[in-house]
């Protein structure tokens, strides 16, 4: 019975709830409930099905009424006439059973909008248009799905897990960062709406949504959040934000921080130029492809880790961050980066590792009336991006560009704009910012390398860049007179393989370098600062252009292929360098003292006037056609300003022998005073003004034809012939070798000592000649195409054996064929045989310093030790100095030797100083005869005794020829003598004020007097090199330098005919060549032979008696006659002059022997009327 009185209880107390009527105190909210029916869309039954909720139609809504309702919705956000507002939504909570609400008002509620604990609500719709906005409040609604509200300030909003689609908008512009925490707890949020008002310049509020697992889509519009987090948002997959977009720096509503970190499925972000985002987030976002944010305000940048990303499109990147403000590390496929407005110092590609284009923009702001804006960017590391194509660089100061191992490069533009006008600011500070340098290297596919309006850049270096096609860093094609000179000081391009073209022209250049760039065809670096350049391995270049630089040397050897080289109008002192293909050349107004053409075989056509070479030679030049010192068309260069600076005074010797296709030569200089043109061709020679011209070689067939040109162009007082040239020509062959002598018999190597000076014979069956081993051992024979056979003819040829003695050489052509035989050289037996000469280098002049040379040889074949003894007048002279170490007694000077090999010889200059006329005890006068006498041991067991001494007498004179030919037998020697050797030394003197290259000094022997075949090279000064061809003997000393006022000498000795008789004289006589200069003739050495009886006792010749006392003497002879005596001449018994006395002009004289060993000596006496011959004995 108690049970079903307390079921009986319970059920009315349900009825009794049910019955309840809601309690609605807003009239308006209360009157729009009560007018839902099924004609209108305000209620939903739980059915799904609009219809009215006063169901019993009594006013009232109970709540048996509200608990039908699973909807409702109240839209009136513009009535026509806006009265009955509603100000109260109380009663909204008894609907418990409502799943959606939708509530979009023109007005907001007087009181808080209260939304909570509707357990079984999915979606709130809630919308106000009040310029006053209420407060709202939506808490413990643990089925809310989806949730919309704007128009009213949302104050408290929690406790409602189920959200997945969320929508505020925040109508002040103040954000509640509860609201935000609030969001940020809903775990199930799919999608994120935000708005707001524009808050310009202010951000507030930070959002972390990080690890929302079922957020897919975040919408942003005007709410200036300072930091977004979205990152680890795996099914997140669009991001849009938008700030109310205003003009840069005009008041903008920026955005804070924005993170998308580890979002999965996040594929483009867009974020529109109105997104003001001031830092931007997406690492880890596995499937993110394109990044693209238009943003002005952008701080800093990072998408690390994001494998399929493949763009980055930012309009601006700008701001403070210290370091790092763009990354993109680990994303694989990230290949385009592009900055419009890039504001860093710094960028650094290296963890993009697959980068290909890049391109960073200058900031700008808005309006920038009269502005010039330039970025800040110094530093750019793009090392390692191994797959980059394009790099772009817009208007910053970055000074270097350094690039390096870039496979995949092609194009690179780093350029610079500005308007130079000066109501613009700033205007660009090239000479320190912006580029100052280039480095470019192993890029293969670099296509394009464009610095446009860098005009500061200094450096360029480009290397390994094998498609690079051209290169253009030039103010102007045209001339400087209307656009500026550049910065560019210094280009090294390297390994371009398709370099085109360089066009550097109107810069400053001071080094330019182009290396292995085979398919470069044309360089023009018109009008820099140039000195020098390198071209190596270009061979494909053929238009150099280098006018109006400053080369003082120029070497185009790294070219050759070049055809027309252009270097008028610089400094040059100097081309080298080689070049097959250079065809034309023109050196115009340089300062060229010197010009070797022969590096340039193919040169067809050379301008060279208006410079400062005095001797031109192009000598042999095989294909060089036209000549000219002046060019056809000198408008090209006055029209840039290019003035010349040299007359045409300079030249005086102009050689083009064996030119063999010269077509035209037009001389203009003024100073020209010798011209080789024997060349076996037709030259055209044209002259103007030629006043002080004086020697003219060419052709034979030749001569007439410029003999007549030098008449009509009235020029007298030159000498025309065929004679000029002293060295092989053309193509040659070469014999050669070296010449040891095997002192320990166990055959020749390299410790054995070379084998000097001894004489080779070439044979080609119709003609011979002969050389002499060098100094060095080695020999030299050039010859022609045919079959030749050497023989090794040494000065004592009993003593050696020679190992090949002789030997056959054959050549098919003349193709510079070099063929070696070295040669050994034994001994037979031991024999001891030296030898010394004395000779005067200088003539002896009172008061002054006279050289001789002292000479001693070892023509044995025994290796000798000895000392060689000078014996002089000491009453006349004073010894000075010796070249090698001696000893001075008294009146004689002691060399000591050791260990003088086999043909080894040694000489030593010695200097005196000759007594003044004003001597007070012994005066030197002119005439005077000065006695010199020389012997070398040992003695004992030497071969040939005879020539163990040797007696030189030297007249002074009181003026001299430094180049000169002497005697050292005299002028005179006895019938005695013929048929034996005579000695000669051949001085030379280097006159002029630059050192000679090269010396020659040439002999032609006449045949009828002397045996040519007995020639003996004794000494040179200097290495040389001797040749022999007929009578002609040429001692030809190369690249011995020879400097300014500096001496050398030649000494030989070669026997007379055994033919000669009394009466008959001898005459040797020596061409002296300094470089390519005319020869120096010396003095012509005579030496006559008589027979005239000699007698002891008196000799009569016409009454006229000659008397000499006493005879034998001691030293002291009387010689008195019956006529004013000329001179006397004293020779010993081998018929060698010892003393010499001139200028007597008395009958009675006295001569002093002291000096002279006893023995018999021959005085011949010639005066007024006579000569005679007397012979004295020494004791």
């Amino acid at each position: 019975m108690k049970t079903k009185l307390f079921l009986f209880v319970l059920l009315m107390i349900s009825l009794g709830i049910r019955a309840q009527v809601v309690t609605i105190p807003d009239a308006n909210f209360k009157a729009k409930l009560l007018s839902s029916s099924p004609g209108n869309t305000i209620a939903k039954n739980l059915s799904g099905n609009y219809f009215a909720i006063d169901a019993n139609s009594d006013g009232q809504i109970q709540q048996t009424e509200a608990d039908q309702v699973s909807a409702l919705e109240i839209i009136n956000i513009d009535p026509p006439s806006p009265t009955n507002p509603i100000q109260n939504y109380q009663g909204i909570l008894s609907f418990t059973n409502i799943k959606k609400i939708k509530f979009h008002y023109w007005n907001n509620p007087s009181s808080t909008f209260n939304i909570s604990n509707l357990g079984l609500l999915e979606d709130l719709d809630i919308y106000f248009q009040n310029s006053n906005p209420g407060n709202a409040s939506v808490t413990n609604c643990s089925n809310l799905k989806n949730f919309s509200i704007s128009g009213i300030v949302l104050q408290n909003f929690t406790n409602n897990p189920a959200l997945k689609n969320v929508s505020i908008g925040f109508p002040t512009t103040a954000i509640p960062q509860n609201i935000l925490t609030s969001i940020e707890s809903l775990a199930n949020l799919e999608i994120l709406t935000l708005g707001g008002i524009p808050n310009f310049g202010m951000t507030s509020g930070t959002l972390n949504l990080s690890n929302h697992q079922h957020l897919q889509q975040v919408n942003i519009s005007t709410v200036p959040l300072s930091f977004l987090n979205l990152s680890h948002c795996n099914l997140l997959n669009t991001v849009n934000i938008h700030m109310a977009y205003t003009s840069p720096n005009q008041n903008p509503n920026y955005f804070g921080g924005l993170d998308i970190s580890n979002c999965q499925l996040i594929t483009n972000l867009i974020l529109a130029g109105d997104s003001n985002v001031g830092n931007l987030t997406a690492d880890n976002c596995p499937n993110l492809q394109v990044i693209q944010c238009d943003s002005d305000y952008l701080g800093s940048f990072s998408a690390n880790n994001c494998p399929v990303l493949n763009n980055i499109q930012l309009h601006s990147l700008e701001g403070s961050i210290s370091s790092n403000p763009f990354q993109a590390a680990n994303c694989p496929n990230l290949k385009t980066v592009t900055i419009n407005q890039y504001g860093y110092d710094s960028f650094d590609g290296t963890p993009i590792v697959n980068l290909e284009h890049l391109y960073l923009g200058t900031p700008s702001y808005y309006p920038g009336y009269y502005t010039n804006f330039f970025g800040p960017l110094q530093n750019l590391n793009i090392s390692n991006n191994l797959q980059i194509k394009t790099l772009g660089i817009s208007n910053h100061i970055l000074t270097q560009l350094n690039i390096n191992g870039l496979p995949k490069l092609e194009t690179v533009g780093i350029g610079v704009t500005y308007i130079p006008d000066p109501m613009f600011s700033p205007q660009p500070g090239f000479a320190t910012q912006f580029l100052q340098s280039v480095n470019i290297q192993n890029c293969p596919l670099l296509t394009s390398a464009v610095f446009e309006g860098q005009e500061g850049l200094k450096t360029v270096n480009i290397k390994n860049c094998p498609s690079l096609q051209q290169f253009v860093h030039s103010s102007s094609i045209n001339f400087p007179v209307i656009h500026p000179i550049w910065s560019l000081q210094s280009l090294d391009m390297e390994n371009c393989a398709a370099l085109n073209s360089v066009n550097v022209s109107f810069n400053q250049l001071n080094h330019l370098s182009i290396t292995n760039c085979q398919n470069l065809e044309t360089v023009d670096a018109i009008q820099n600062e140039l000195t020098s350049f390198d071209f190596p391995n270009t061979t494909n270049l053929k238009t150099l252009n280098l006018t109006g630089n400053k080369f003082t040397n120029l070497n185009v050897s790294s070219i050759p292929s070049v055809i027309s080289l252009d270097c008028a109008f610089n400094l040059l002192n100097t081309v080298t360098g080689t070049s097959s293909s250079l065809k034309n050349l023109s050196v115009l107004n340089n300062n060229l003292t010197d010009l070797d053409i022969d590096n340039f075989p193919n040169l067809d056509s050379l301008i060279i006037g208006n410079n400062k070479m005095v001797d031109v030679d192009f000598s042999g030049h095989p294909n060089i056609r036209i000549i000219y010192e002046t060019h056809p068309d000198m408008v090209y260069y006055t029209s840039m300003g290019l003035a010349v600076t040299n007359p045409p005074t300079y030249t005086k010797t102009f050689n083009v022998n064996n030119c063999t296709n010269l077509e035209g030569l037009l001389l203009l200089s003024t100073s020209l005073e010798k011209i080789f043109i024997k060349n076996g061709v037709n030259d055209n020679l044209y002259l103007w003004n030629a006043p002080n011209l004086q020697y003219i070689c060419c052709d034979d067939l030749e001569v007439s034809t410029v003999q007549d040109m030098l008449v009509s162009n009235m020029i007298t007082g030159c000498n025309v012939n065929t004679y000029c040239n002293f060295t092989p020509g053309g193509n040659y062959n070469t014999i050669t070798g070296k010449v040891r002598f095997d002192e320990n018999n166990n055959g020749c190597d390299t410790n054995d000592e070379v084998f000097e000076h001894m004489k080779l014979k070439i044979d080609d069956g119709t003609t011979t000649g002969e050389t002499f081993v060098k100094s060095n051992g080695n020999y030299d024979l050039h010859t022609q195409a045919g079959s030749f056979t050497i023989t090794a003819e040494p000065e004592n040829p009993s003593l050696f054996t020679v190992t090949p003695a002789t030997f056959t050489t054959s050549f098919a052509d003349n193709n510079n064929h070099i063929s070696t035989q070295n040669i050994c050289v034994t001994k037979n037996g031991t024999v001891n045989d030296l030898e010394v000469v004395i000779a005067p280098v200088t003539d002896a002049r009172p008061g002054f310093d006279a050289v001789y040379k002292l000479i001693w040889r070892n023509k044995g074949n025994t290796t000798l030790s000895g000392n060689v003894t000078l014996s002089f007048d000491a009453s006349k002279m004073s010894y000075i100095s010796s070249v090698l170490p001696s000893t001075v007694s008294g009146s004689q000077v002691t060399f000591n030797f050791n260990n003088l090999k086999p043909y080894g010889n040694t000489a030593s200059e010695i200097t005196f100083n000759i007594n003044a006329p004003t001597h007070p005890i012994h005066p030197v006068n002119i005439g005077d005869i000065l006695i010199f006498s020389a012997t070398v041991n040992p003695t004992s067991g030497d071969l040939n005794p005879s020539d163990n001494q040797f007696t030189y007498n030297q007249t002074v004179v009181g003026s001299f020829d430094p180049n000169d030919i002497t005697c050292l037998e005299g002028n005179q020697i006895p019938l005695s003598m013929v048929g034996k050797y005579l000695h000669y030394i051949v001085n030379f003197e280097n006159t002029g004020t630059a050192p000679a290259t090269n010396i020659v000094v040439e002999m032609t022997i006449n045949p009828d007097d002397f045996d040519v075949s007995s020639l003996q090279l004794q000494n040179t000064s200097h290495s040389s090199y001797t040749k022999v061809t007929g009578n002609k003997v040429e001692f030809i000393m190369k690249d011995i330098n020879l400097a300014a006022a500096a001496h050398g000498n030649v000494a030989l000795k070669l026997k007379s005919k055994n033919n000669l008789v009394s009466g008959d004289s001898v005459t040797n006589q020596a061409n002296i060549y300094f470089d390519y200069n005319f020869p120096v003739e010396t003095n012509e050495a005579n030496t006559m032979i008589t027979n005239t009886t000699l007698q002891a006792t008196d000799a009569v010749k016409d009454g006229i008696t000659a008397n000499i006392y006493p005879n034998p003497t001691q030293g002291e002879v009387n010689v008195e006659t019956g006529s004013k005596i000329r001179s006397i001449e004293v020779y010993d018994a081998q018929g060698r002059i010892i003393q010499k006395h001139m200028g007597i002009n008395s009958e009675k004289t006295k001569v002093l022997i002291h000096n002279a060993a006893s023995g018999v000596y021959f005085f011949k006496i010639i005066t007024e009327k006579d000569s005679f011959m007397k012979k004295v004995i020494k004791n």
